[in-house]
Parts: structure tokens; sequence; C-alpha cells
């Protein structure tokens, strides 16, 4: 794993985990570019012919956007050809796959749901009452 950090007048700006190993996947290749605990990014290197399994995520959300080649993405609710400049978002649980259908270039963003619902309140907020003036 690698580490970027953007120094701006000597001063951090911002730092990321940077990932730079590649996994070969019978579809292709997985670069991991970026994650931290709630998002990950990927570039997905994919061979002509090259489908991934049927799958689902239970919380993770992904949205596919195609930088070069022809895809097609499969869902629970049919079928999207991509081609680039295209993007796609498959909702958790939703069933998908993709297909190359030619060589292609496909950025890959997954993410974990928010839920508003998660909070627990402790107190409830409230606006203080300015003090009158005389």
């Amino acid at each position: 794993m690698n580490f970027t950090r953007i120094v701006v007048n000597g001063k951090l700006e911002k730092e990321n985990n940077v990932m730079s190993e590649q996994w070969p996947k019978c579809w292709g290749a997985n670069t991991e570019i970026f994650r931290n605990d709630s998002v990950s990014v990927n570039f997905l290197n994919l061979v002509k012919g090259g489908v991934c399994s049927w799958h689902l995520h239970q919380h993770k959300y992904n949205t596919f956007y195609l930088i070069s080649g022809k895809v097609v993405i499969r869902t629970e609710l049919g079928e999207t050809v991509l081609n680039p400049g295209n993007s796609i978002l498959v909702s958790a649980p939703m069933k998908h796959q993709f297909e190359a259908l030619e060589d292609s270039g496909l950025i890959e963003i997954m993410w974990v749901s928010y839920d508003q619902r998660d909070i627990v309140r402790l107190v409830e907020g409230f606006r203080r009452k300015e003090e009158v003036k005389k």
C-alpha cells in the first residue's frame, strides 16, 4: 500500500491510501485505486468475452463508468450497454454482472449505503433564546 500526501505551501492538505496492487481475474484484472472505510475506487481492465460472476452486495452500491471499449451490465431489471462516457448505478442488494463486449477500461466506485435513521439522539437539539437587550 502506498500513501499519497498533497502538500501546498508546506501545509498538508490531503492524505489518502492509494493501492497499486493488481489482482488478476478470469475476466481481466482489478486495480484498486483508492479505499477507505466507506468507499472503494477500482480500475477494471476487461478482456473481450470476460464475464464476472452473477452476484449481489448486501450493503454496497456500485457505480460503473466506462472509459473505453463496450460493456453490458446485467441486473435483475435487464441489460444496459455502456459505451465510453456512460455510467450506471447498481443499488444494493440488486443482483448484477458485467460482460466485456470489447477489450474495455471500466471504473468501479463502490460505497456503503448511509442510512439517515442511523442516529441515536441522547439529548434533543434546541435553539437558545437570545438575551433581551435593554
